[in-house]
């Protein structure tokens, strides 16, 4: 645990000044060079994160006698709160280089003394306001009663906005992305209805198929995992006779002057994570959106084209809702677990058990002998705004209105959790007709909410969600069944099972024994790991880290077509 570094602490006394006093008057291109300088600083073991290096970084030697200050005066802050310091963060970097990009002037001049020392400025007051929301997640949790679960309201509340910008792994995310947009390309492709979307899209890119496409962006991921050094990263169109069309095919992707940038989550930086130097010279916004953009940029721009066609084209009908029940349930998540499990253990899909005429099937059914694991999968959100409010009171109905029920005209819709505990009813009532071969007595039953997005891997998140789960769990157990053969909800995102799937196959991870010693550690009360976290580290101690062998077919598949 760190310390954020704040203005009030750094600079006791003096009066806090907005952005546009700080900034306004410097150059436009010096605050995105800052800004995509602090966003190239790594979250795990960077040399930056060093506060006597960043600062000989941050300021020439004219301000020398400025900095000694300000590093005394860290010192004093320092022992004060009994925490090291840090000074870097993604979000108030990625503010900063909002402000710039869509409120400076690029006729905008400061001499570079007072510009390093008025950025230095800003950006405290930048982190001095994203540590104010503390307060507020402090407040907010003030009504949740069980002492045992304040901890993990608190840690999901207060680290939900910022969790996906400050802990990732590039290649692992990279690994996936790839895999995910072959996969989804593969689907489009296949299906004769989405044709018009696949055909506006590869006009967009002038692309001639979709292996085309993603050997044209590839290179700027390669670009990211081969630097050796931090700050910001430039791209290079390599000259010669394809120079035009690359310059024409990164062009697309740039962020363009006049659009806006969204002020909390960031979906324009997401959707073109570059800017645009000189013909042929771009600069990486933030690594983790271009590696992102592989895979979860296609969404956008994919809905962004089927929005776009002629009414009698439109034959999906709601484009988020065909591509999460069509895409991320039937094709994705399918696919991924029979990368997972072995084909002899017992596989049952939630089409396959709804074409069987099962009501409020599982979406997937997976049995080993006596162990069995339900899965729920949910390809959703938490909308920007309530994402980066802090506040429990906004985050927990929106939590419980997507994972376990919402209310609607007096009628409730069950969500992940309670779909998960009728089949566990069914099952232990020996009502799940589906699977002949199960023995009720000697079940375990392991249940699974599988979720697509990094930010539900908050520490806390899982244990506060496994709450609602051991309350309607006891409700069975009031019923008289015996509610000990099942394990506490585990959410695992589909990412941590498109990089492990081979070492689950081979067994070499067993998942049912890392999800038993998971909970074990749960016993304690201040534990509020995520579980991707708990089998990745486990991975990484057991060197397991191999990527799946899957991805060479992947990249090989980019090879099948010319053009």
């Amino acid at each position: 645990m760190k310390y954020l570094l704040d203005f009030s602490k750094t600079f006791p006394g003096e009066p806090t000044l907005t952005l546009h006093e700080y900034l306004g008057k410097a150059s436009k291109e010096d605050v995105l060079l800052a800004g995509a300088f602090l966003l190239g600083v790594k979250t795990h073991n960077s040399q930056l994160q060093n506060t006597q290096t960043l600062l000989s970084k941050w300021f020439c030697t004219e301000n020398n006698q400025f900095a000694n200050e300000v590093y005394q005066q860290i010192l004093v802050i320092q022992k004060e709160m009994g925490l090291p310091i840090l000074i870097v963060n993604p979000i108030s970097s990625l503010q900063l280089f909002e402000f710039a990009f869509s409120e400076l002037e690029e006729n905008g001049e400061m001499p570079s003394t007072e510009f390093e020392v008025n950025l230095f400025k800003a950006y405290l007051t930048l982190n001095e306001a994203n540590t104010q929301l503390e307060y507020v997640t402090k407040k907010s949790i003030e009504k949740v009663v069980d002492k045992d679960l304040k901890w993990a309201a608190f840690n999901m509340t207060a680290r939900f906005s910022q969790f996906e910008f400050m802990n990732y792994y590039l290649g692992e995310i990279l690994t996936a992305q790839l895999i995910k947009a072959v996969y989804l390309f593969e689907f489009i492709s296949d299906n004769e209805k989405c044709s018009p979307v696949l055909r506006g899209f590869l006009d967009y890119y002038d692309c001639s198929d979709w292996q085309y496409y993603l050997k044209s962006y590839l290179p700027l991921t390669h670009s990211l995992l081969k630097r050796d050094t931090e700050a910001h990263l430039n791209i290079n169109v390599e000259s010669g006779d394809k120079f035009d069309e690359g310059c024409a095919f990164l062009d697309k992707l740039i962020l363009q002057d006049k659009e806006q940038l969204d002020e909390f989550d960031f979906r324009t930086l997401r959707a073109v994570p570059l800017y645009k130097l000189e013909k042929g010279k771009y600069r990486i916004i933030f690594d983790l959106f271009v590696a992102e953009k592989v895979f979860t940029g296609l969404y956008f721009k994919l809905r962004e084209v089927y929005d776009s066609l002629p009414g009698e084209q439109k034959a999906l009908g709601n484009f988020r809702s065909f591509y999460t029940t069509h895409f991320s349930e039937n094709y994705l998540l399918y696919k991924t677990l029979q990368s997972c499990f072995p084909k002899k253990y017992v596989h049952l899909p939630g089409e396959k058990l709804k074409e069987s005429g099962m009501a409020g099937e599982p979406d997937y059914y997976i049995r080993n002998k006596n162990k069995i694991f339900l899965f729920e999968n949910k390809d959703v959100l938490i909308g920007a705004e309530v994402k980066q409010s802090s506040d429990f009171n906004q985050l927990e109905p929106e939590l419980r209105k997507r994972l376990y029920y919402e209310e609607k005209k007096r009628k409730r819709k069950n969500g992940a959790v309670l779909q998960l505990i009728t089949n566990i009813k069914n099952i232990l009532t020996g009502s799940f007709d589906a699977d002949k071969g199960v023995k009720t007595e000697h079940v375990k039953i392991f249940p699974i909410l599988v979720l697509h997005y990094n930010q539900f891997n908050t520490p806390g998140l899982n244990k506060f969600i496994n709450s609602w789960f051991q309350d309607e769990l006891e409700n069975l157990n009031d019923d008289g069944l015996d509610v000990s053969k099942v394990r506490s909800l585990t959410i695992i995102d589909i990412d941590t099972f498109i990089t492990l799937q081979d070492y689950l196959m081979s067994r070499q991870i067993q998942l049912e024994t890392i999800i038993d010693w998971y909970w074990i550690k749960n016993r304690n009360k201040i534990y509020i790991n995520p579980f991707s976290n708990y089998i990745l580290n486990h991975a990484i101690k057991r060197k397991l880290i191999k990527p799946p062998k899957i991805l060479n077919e992947s990249g090989l598949k980019l090879f099948e077509n010319k053009q």
